[in-house]
Order: C-alpha cells, then sequence, then structure tokens
C-alpha cells in the first residue's frame, strides 16, 4: 500500500497556505484569487500546484502584497492653502 505525501511534507520549511487561507489573508473571495490566477493577473501571485490542490508560499503573498502597495498609502503631508486670487474691478477709465 502506498502513502500520500502531503505537500507540507516535501517542503516542511516552507509555510503553504489553501486557496481559502490565501483569499482571507488579501481579503477577497476565493472566486476572484481564482479568476485572478487564472486570467495570469500581473503582477501574478505564484502558486504550486499538487494534483489538483492549488497552494500559495505565505513568502509568496507577503512580496505580492508589497508588489502592489500604493506608494501614496500613509499620512498625507500638510499642504498650504492656496489663497484665492481676487478679481479686481477695472472700471473703463
Amino acid at each position: 500500500m502506498t502513502e500520500s505525501i502531503t505537500p507540507s511534507q516535501l517542503l516542511p520549511e516552507v509555510r503553504l497556505l489553501t486557496t481559502g487561507e490565501t483569499a482571507k489573508k488579501l481579503r477577497m473571495s476565493r472566486n476572484a484569487l481564482n479568476v485572478m490566477r487564472h486570467r495570469r493577473h500581473e503582477p501574478a501571485l505564484p502558486f504550486v500546484k499538487f494534483n489538483r490542490r492549488v497552494l500559495y508560499r505565505l513568502e509568496d503573498i507577503e512580496a505580492f502584497i508589497k508588489a502592489n502597495l500604493d506608494p501614496g498609502v500613509g499620512p498625507k503631508p500638510a499642504r498650504a492653502r492656496k489663497r484665492k486670487a481676487r478679481k479686481e474691478i477695472h472700471d473703463g477709465d
């Protein structure tokens, strides 16, 4: 009888997450994550496929988050208020 080997037994030091766990971490639906994978969204989120199971490495998820980080995130710097230009009324003199 052959014993089934799990992905964690092959790579014990690598933390692998399921599609559901990955979607939860990214705060998106599993379906959205599947669509993103099938459409080869750029930047791509690498995945590992064992038979029919799709798994994601935790380090790849964290790199994906950093790659998609909006540089505008964070406190906004204080801006000087612009003064409205006063319209001068000129008489035809």
